[in-house]
Order: C-alpha cells, then structure tokens, then sequence
C-alpha cells in the first residue's frame, strides 16, 4: 500500500485491496465473537447476582443466545437447514 505524503492519497497494487477486506472481515468476526462470549458471561453472571431481576437478568441472557442463532442462521444457512431436518425425539 502506498501513501502520497503530500496529498495523503492512498494506491493499491493488485490483490491488496481484498486482502485488506479479508482482514478487516476477519477481524470483525474475531471482534464479535470475542465480545458475544464475554457478554454471554456476564449475563450469566448476572442471573445470579443481579443487579436486575432474575426475570430481567433471564430475558437478557435469551436475547442474546437468540442474536447467536440468528446470526448463525444469516451465515449458514445450510446447518439451518439441515437441523430443521433433523427429526424431535420425545
């Protein structure tokens, strides 16, 4: 990547652009999960020791397990569909 140091315009050479998607995907995925298991955590937590309502605290922690499946639902739609497959056992 080069930087005018005047101007302070930026030139790409071929492929450094999609490497610097990937990065920034990759990294806000890492982002993501990273602070989805520390907030699963604390709402656990949270359950237990408050500082809202076991029943506030419970629907906090729901809320986020729903995100997880929703976002695992948007980018793998093939698992989704193969668990909706999958037979219930009683």
């Amino acid at each position: 990547m080069d930087v005018c140091s005047i101007c302070y315009g930026v030139w790409l050479d071929k492929g450094e652009f999609k490497k610097i998607i990937d990065y920034v995907k990759n990294k806000a995925e890492y982002e993501m999960l990273h602070n989805y298991a520390k907030n699963l955590a604390l709402e656990t937590k949270e359950i237990f020791i408050g500082p809202e309502s076991i029943k506030s605290e419970a629907t906090d922690l729901l809320i986020l397990i729903k995100l997880l499946k929703y976002k695992l639902m948007a980018q793998h739609p093939m698992l989704v569909r193969l668990f909706s497959r999958l037979p219930l056992t009683k």
